[in-house]
């Protein structure tokens, strides 16, 4: 066995850091690497022979330790590319069951946290100070690449009759921005966020801000499209506030909405509470140990 002399994080072939999905990926790198020592680590989009190779996306012949991207369901996550990895580093405790339901080693899979959040949950990324007495709304659409389980597009029509009634934080995906960034500080800012079938769900469950799905426009695609899926749940059952219409969206955002304990349940599951903050020690702790 060729013995591991540094941690590769794997932005992946043709992401440049600086493009689309290479922020968010940079989100989840940044708060490991002040853990780690320079010449314990690279960043580059390829892998390296005589390295740990740290990756984010599954596709194609990706091999190492896997850092989801993010922490949605979306059912992409087989068994199948799973078991190539060396190591898979989950979010909670609901991502290790679903691991192990699918057939994964159980020694495969270690719960670490989220390190994308360590900076708002540690403070360092704070809500700006308001500028008026509406509340703050963050609509955070997943991508349209499949347009059936994504508001963008279909929501913009109703954005000028919102923004009478709240303050608006739009925050498209990496995917469809010409200058991509990460949603953080909008994230840190809202009091509620809208969201469709995307990482944004649980991330701001995890924050406790209460979370409306804009079901009139997404739901049948997600449940035709990813059945069996937790977004899917989500839509069926789930402890998400369901807008049914654009009416019953104003009428829960001119109520008290605040996060139930349904919603805590599921977020502390999903992002192990006893990680928020120190998640990317946890994991540049881990990775130290495989190149001792």
């Amino acid at each position: 066995m060729i013995k591991k002399e540094l941690i590769n994080f794997v932005y992946g072939d043709g992401q440049n850091i600086g493009y689309k999905y290479g922020q968010v990926i940079k989100s989840f790198v940044s708060p490991i690497i002040i853990h780690l020592a320079h010449s314990f680590y690279r960043e580059s989009n390829e892998p390296i022979g005589n390295a740990v190779n740290v990756v984010f996306f599954l596709e194609g012949t990706a091999k190492g330790v896997f850092i989801p991207h993010g922490v949605a369901d979306k059912g992409y996550r087989d068994a199948g590319r799973l078991n190539r990895m060396e190591l898979i580093l989950y979010s909670g405790e609901w991502w290790k069951r679903h691991a192990i339901r699918q057939g994964i080693d159980p020694d495969k899979v270690v719960v670490v946290g989220y390190p994308k959040l360590d900076p708002i949950f540690q403070g360092i990324i704070k809500p700006r100070p308001r500028t008026s007495a509406k509340p703050r709304v963050l609509w955070a659409p997943t991508h349209n690449t499949i347009q059936e389980v994504s508001s963008w597009g279909k929501f913009n029509e109703y954005l000028p009759e919102l923004e009478k009634h709240v303050e608006l934080l739009d925050s498209a995906h990496p995917a469809n921005k010409d200058m991509p960034a990460v949603t953080l500080q909008d994230l840190a800012d809202a009091d509620v966020v809208l969201a469709d079938s995307g990482s944004l769900i649980y991330e701001a469950l995890a924050l406790d801000k209460p979370v409306i799905l804009l079901s009139w426009l997404t739901r049948e695609g997600v449940l035709s499209l990813w059945p069996g899926t937790l977004e899917a749940s989500l839509y069926e059952d789930g402890p998400c506030c369901l807008a049914n219409s654009f009416e019953e969206l104003l009428n829960l955002l001119s109520s008290s909405l605040t996060i139930s304990k349904e919603m805590r349940i599921l977020a502390d599951d999903i992002i192990a509470p006893e990680t928020r903050g120190h998640s990317g020690m946890i994991i540049a702790k881990l990775l130290s140990k495989m190149i001792e």
